[in-house]
């Protein structure tokens, strides 16, 4: 796994039990001696006000569609 690739990771429920696989963007790939990764979560919630950190992923847009997202 490299940085810039769009993969899927489970996540736990806040405040129950459970996970659900969920996509992620891949920040970093394997860091220290146990390969950890560092992740950012992709929701398909667009907030009504959006951070300058905010990265809107269309994949109706041809850019996009290697993201292989369903919304």
């Amino acid at each position: 796994m490299q940085p810039d690739e769009i993969s899927l990771a489970l996540f736990p429920f806040g405040g129950s039990v459970g996970a659900k696989l969920r996509p992620v963007l891949l920040l970093t790939g394997g860091l220290g001696t146990v390969p950890e990764l560092l992740v950012a979560y992709i929701s398909s919630v667009i907030p009504p006000v959006l951070l300058p950190t905010d990265i809107l992923i269309d994949p109706a847009n041809p850019t996009h569609a290697s993201a292989r997202l369903k919304t």
